[in-house]
């Protein structure tokens, strides 16, 4: 008869410590340590005087410190971070670098690159440190400028009805791997204006709004103001808060006169014509004529002219005088 080999493993559990396996051998076994951890004697075989504990793999498989940037290339690779955890590591690139492709993790096969600086301005390095991102990791934003977009999602598209003007540039604002539709703090944007406003309106933020059926066709399309509000503006710079993020833009509302009736403006020069004309005949009548030489008619010959003179300045007025100097004529009246 042959002799039968003997499983040490499975005739006494726990025979290799904590955070080990055991392997069966031919009349005998090892004991090997799990990913992530080493004996804590390496120069003996693991077991249960000899555990196998946490192994810091940041430590183990870092290289030197890089003598230009002073950067430690570790496990991960150039200019990334790597961070120890129980049994594992996990990496993250530097402030200012991303990963070269962005569907892997870091590591020395697939190093975090530098952003070029332009596309990455000062304004958005900061702004960027104010994103919340609730796993681990890094968080980044992306901001574009759409030159020459304002001539098709035009200042039209805003349901109003007041006159409108496109004030700035459509801008462009997302969060990658991220929601940017229901956001729990809102979020603020400064805009520069194309041109000062001088005119009197209104600054309105809006956002370009899609309304989608239950099949998710696109059905209307068009500027919106749902939340967005406008906090600070100036003749330079309106600065917008809203709860999502989107494609932005900045459009002058100007209040429409009302409508012009012509014909109460007829009515009115022909009322006032008719009193000038009997205006006129009063301050003659005061002037050629006197039943009693007792009454003195200076009195009633001065009220009469300066009604006479009301009259044409007010006839005056509303033929010849715009907007602006309208207010000061009604007052001297």
């Amino acid at each position: 008869m042959l002799p039968l080999d003997i499983d040490e493993c499975a005739q006494t559990t726990g025979r290799c410590g904590s955070n080990a396996e055991c392997v069966n051998d031919p009349g005998s076994y090892d004991c090997v340590c799990v990913t992530g951890y080493k004996a804590t004697n390496t120069s003996l075989a693991p077991s249960g005087s000899n555990p196998c504990i946490d192994m810091d793999e940041c430590v183990r498989f870092s290289i030197v410190v890089d003598r230009f940037k002073g950067y430690k290339q570790t496990t991960c690779g150039p200019s990334c971070n790597c961070t120890n955890t129980i049994g594992s590591y996990y990496c993250n690139c530097f402030d200012g670098y991303r990963l070269n492709d962005q569907n892997k993790i870091a590591s020395l096969h697939n190093p975090c690159l530098v952003l070029s600086r332009t596309s990455t301005t000062p304004a958005s390095v900061s702004a960027l440190t104010d994103i919340h991102n609730p796993c681990l990791g890094s968080a980044a934003a992306a901001f574009f400028t759409l030159n020459g977009m304002e001539s098709l999602l035009s200042h039209q598209y805003l349901k109003t009805e007041n006159r409108t003007e496109m004030l700035s540039d459509v801008i462009t604002a997302i969060l990658p791997s991220m929601n940017n539709t229901n956001m729990t703090d809102p979020v603020n944007f400064t805009i520069q204006h194309k041109r000062s406003t001088y005119e009197a309106g209104m600054v309105t933020c809006v956002y370009w709004k899609e309304e989608k059926n239950d099949e998710g066709v696109v059905t209307s399309m068009g500027w919106s103001k749902d939340g967005c509000t406008m906090t600070f503006s100036n003749e330079n710079y309106t600065v917008c808060s809203c709860v999502h993020l989107s494609t932005f833009a900045l459009i002058l509302q100007i209040a429409e006169p009302p409508p012009q009736n012509d014909f109460l403006d007829w009515l009115n020069r022909i009322c006032v014509i008719v009193g000038l004309f009997f205006f006129a005949l009063a301050v003659l009548t005061f002037l050629l004529c006197s039943w009693n030489p007792k009454i003195n008619n200076t009195a009633r010959l001065h009220l009469c002219l300066n009604l006479g003179l009301s009259h044409l300045l007010l006839l005056w007025n509303d033929r010849f005088v715009d907007d602006q100097v309208e207010p000061l004529l009604t007052t001297l009246h």
